[in-house]
């Protein structure tokens, strides 16, 4: 009898170990499938940040290739511009008396603030003026360094140099106060460029259509 409970539990001994392993490998198993879905789920991510900025790569360098060509193209109707009249260009900032408010902002971004009704600021410091039924440039000006005519002119250059960059000045007017302004045609006397100095400097620029 007592060899015969030995082996009874003996038996359940072994038979409980066995269904130990089995939940054992049961659970291993099934840890290594929620890790396995876990992985794939964080390489799906990262596949879809990855087309995402991609994506956005591609938009930002569309815009900006749209912004150029923009650029591009208003540059060359200013050039086409000046090209047709004969003589002096006028131009400051690259950009010309007589061309559309929004040719002069694809040349210059948007403004920076806007003073009056019709005149505008912008980044680099050129105030725009426009006339307002007719939508155009009527005259641009800067009293500030870092934007030259199209005669290679800025703010802070003495007066002197004005002989040497621009040659004789068409017609130069002097104030009561000792300051004067030196103007230049263009050939076909439509537009203008006045340069005002004050003791011996330049201290304002300023382009413009002529009445």
């Amino acid at each position: 009898m007592k060899r015969f409970l030995t082996v009874l539990m003996l038996a359940a001994m072994v038979l409980s170990t066995g269904c130990g392993n089995k939940v054992e490998d049961a659970a291993k198993q099934a840890e290594q499938k929620v890790e396995q879905k876990v992985d794939e789920a964080k390489q799906d991510a990262a596949a879809k940040v990855d087309e995402a900025k991609q994506d956005a790569a591609a938009k930002v360098d569309e815009a900006k290739q749209d912004a150029a060509n923009a650029v591009n193209d208003a540059a060359a109707k200013m050039n086409s511009m000046a090209e047709s009249m004969t003589g002096r260009v006028i131009t400051l900032g690259g950009v010309m008396p007589g061309v559309t408010f929004d040719e002069a902002k694809s040349m210059l971004g948007e403004p920076v603030s806007m003073p009056e009704d019709d005149v505008y600021i912008f980044d680099n410091g050129l105030l725009v003026e426009i006339d307002l039924p007719k939508n155009i440039v009527e005259e641009i000006s800067i009293t500030q360094v870092g934007v030259k005519s199209a005669d290679g002119v800025e703010v802070g250059m003495p007066d002197y140099s004005l002989n040497e960059y621009c040659g004789a000045a068409d017609a130069i007017e002097q104030e009561d106060n000792g300051e004067v302004e030196y103007k230049y045609f263009s050939g076909d006397k439509k537009s203008s460029v006045t340069y005002k100095t004050r003791n011996g400097m330049i201290y304002e620029i300023s382009c413009s259509l002529n009445d």
